[in-house]
């Protein structure tokens, strides 16, 4: 956020707790018995994430 990757309007606590929020409910699926998606789907879907949480021009 301070150097400009990422837009200071949005609150850096949400964002840290969100992006620990997907390994550990990722870690509970897998531990519950859902089948495993492969990590090259998940490339697509965080290079949107970022796109999407990049300052607005």
């Amino acid at each position: 956020m301070a150097d400009g990757r990422v837009d200071k309007n949005l609150n850096p606590q949400l964002i840290a707790r969100l992006f620990m929020a997907f390994p550990l409910g990722l870690a509970t699926l897998t531990a519950a018995g859902a089948p495993d998606i492969d990590p090259k789907e998940f490339i697509d879907v965080f290079v949107r994430i970022n796109e999407a949480l990049q300052p607005k021009k």
